[in-house]
C-alpha cells in the first residue's frame, strides 16, 4: 500500500543523490564507455561494499532519506537504503530545480530560449546591476544556494571559495572547451577585417554573460533571427525593440 514513507521518498528524490555527493557519501565512477551497462555505471556509496552499514553511514543516508521522521526500525531502514543506493540500478531522476535538470530532456530547449530573453533583454532593458555577488537573504551565502552547508570543495584550503560554491563564482570555467578568437572578450570593439587567430579554451562564467550583451556578441558562432514570442504576444506582453 501507498504510505507516508513513499511519500518523502519521492519529495527528496530529487535533491537525494546531489546531497548523499555533497556530503561525501557517494562519488561518481571516473569513467564509463558508451556500452557500460547502467547498472554498474552509477554512484559508488560508502558501506555498500560491507554487509552492515556502520551506525553513522546509516544516520547520514537515513537523515538524507528523512528515515529518521519513520518508525522503521534500523533493519527496513538499511534494506531501503541499500535498494536505492547498492544493489539497485542506476538512480536517474530529472527535474527543472536542480543540478539533476539535464536529464530531463525539456532543459535543453528550454535554455536557448532563456538565451534569446537575455540577450532581449540586454537590448531592450539592460540590467541595472551585474554585480556577481549577491545579498539576497536565506540560505545563499552571496554565491551560491547552501554555500558552507556541505562538505568543503578544497579539503584544507582556507581561502575564500573553500564552501562548497565551486563552478558558482564569474571567474570559474566552465566543463567544456570552445573556439573563439584569440582575443575574445578582452575588448568590446569592433572585429577587424581578415582571418581569425583563434583558440581552443574554457570560458568563465563572467565570459559567458558578456556574450549575451551587445557589446560581445560578434565573438558568437551565430545570430538569432528574431526576438519575437508569438504566444506570449497574444497574452499581450510587448517583445517589440
Amino acid at each position: 500500500p501507498y504510505t507516508h514513507t513513499h511519500q518523502q521518498l519521492i519529495e527528496s528524490s530529487v535533491p537525494m543523490i546531489r546531497d548523499v555527493w555533497r556530503t561525501g557519501l557517494c562519488q561518481t565512477p571516473e569513467y564509463c564507455s558508451s556500452d557500460t551497462p547502467e547498472g554498474e555505471c552509477k554512484m559508488l556509496c560508502r558501506g555498500c561494499d560491507s554487509e552492515t552499514f556502520s551506525k553513522e553511514q546509516l544516520a547520514e543516508y537515513s537523515d538524507k532519506f528523512w528515515l529518521n521522521f519513520t518508525d522503521h526500525n534500523d533493519l527496513i531502514k538499511e534494506q531501503m537504503v541499500r535498494e536505492v543506493f547498492c544493489t539497485g540500478e542506476q538512480m536517474i531522476m530529472g527535474d527543472q530545480i536542480e543540478g539533476s535538470s539535464p536529464v530531463d530532456i525539456s532543459f535543453w530547449p528550454i535554455h536557448p530560449t532563456l538565451e534569446r530573453l537575455t540577450v532581449y533583454k540586454h537590448m531592450k532593458f539592460p540590467f541595472t546591476d551585474t554585480t556577481w555577488y549577491s545579498t539576497y537573504d536565506g540560505e545563499w551565502n552571496g554565491i551560491c544556494r547552501w554555500g558552507e552547508t556541505f562538505a568543503h570543495d578544497l579539503p584544507g584550503n582556507n581561502t575564500m571559495k573553500n564552501d562548497y560554491c565551486s563552478g558558482h563564482y564569474e571567474d570559474d570555467l566552465s566543463a567544456f572547451e570552445v573556439v573563439v578568437p584569440a582575443d575574445a572578450l578582452t575588448r568590446s570593439t569592433a572585429l577587424e577585417e581578415g582571418p581569425l587567430d583563434v583558440v581552443s579554451r574554457q570560458l568563465s562564467n563572467g565570459d559567458i554573460m558578456n556574450l549575451l550583451t551587445p557589446g560581445y556578441t560578434m565573438y558568437l558562432p551565430y545570430v538569432y533571427d528574431s526576438f519575437t514570442w508569438d504566444h506570449c504576444e497574444e497574452l499581450g506582453f510587448d517583445f517589440s525593440l
